[in-house]
């Protein structure tokens, strides 16, 4: 009946037309989504890299600590140039020899800063430790 009418096709096309007009509405809306996420996604970034800057020049305080202590010890006269030399190789070695016991190296890509239990938790999740 509606269709003998026309009520039928005038309300199919309108609603035709609504969809139609929706959907270049969300084309039109995506790529503003996306570049938000694209920002974050920056953002996230630039802040992993802060922190990771952060982390740098913390690993470094102690050594600059050490060389300011060894510096006074100099310019005080307690101790010879020569013996603050050997003991800051000494502990140099030690403090290396100690890392290598439960760390991998420093320039390794695969494992940055994981203990070498947890690598080997990792890769032998079934294998008792």
């Amino acid at each position: 009946f509606m269709g003998k009418i026309g009520l039928y096709s005038s309300f199919h096309q309108h609603s035709k037309s609504h969809r139609s007009r929706h959907r270049q509405r969300q084309q039109q809306q995506q790529p503003v989504a996306s570049s938000v996420t694209l920002h974050g996604h920056r953002w996230q970034r630039h802040m992993f890299h802060l922190r990771q800057r952060f982390f740098m020049i913390l690993a470094f305080v102690p050594i600059i600590v050490a060389m300011l202590i060894a510096g006074s010890r100099i310019h005080d006269f307690w101790h010879h140039p020569a013996d603050v030399l050997a003991g800051s190789l000494i502990g140099g070695v030690c403090g290396w020899f100690a890392y290598s016991l439960w760390y991998p190296p420093v320039w390794d890509t695969r494992f940055p800063g994981i203990p070498y239990q947890t690598i080997e938790e990792q890769q032998h999740p079934h294998r008792a430790v």
